[in-house]
């Protein structure tokens, strides 16, 4: 959610790595509760299967649609920050 194109005014990209904008740390996460079921894969040697990218795939575009839900308006660009939300609603 806080990954975001930056420019200067000379037009030079100000954020072009993980070190020029901020990550998200523990401090910013929810309580998450992790079940394990252990089903073993036939199709791999030692029945074992990813759990890389496949939780979070859906964690953005989940939040953004509850933010619309919540103050009825669309959103069309990232990061969601709460200044853009009071922009959204005609707060500032």
């Amino acid at each position: 959610l806080y990954e975001e194109a930056i420019y200067s005014q000379e037009g030079y990209l100000l954020t072009a790595n993980l070190a020029d904008y901020p990550i998200p740390t523990a401090k910013e996460s929810i309580k998450v509760e992790w079940k394990n079921t252990e089903l073993a894969r036939s199709e791999t040697p030692i029945g074992s299967k990813g759990i890389g990218e496949l939780p979070t795939i859906s964690a953005t575009p989940t939040i953004v649609s509850a933010v619309e839900d919540a103050i009825n308006k669309d959103i069309y660009e990232m990061p969601l920050t709460p200044e853009k939300i009071l922009k959204l609603l005609g707060k500032i």
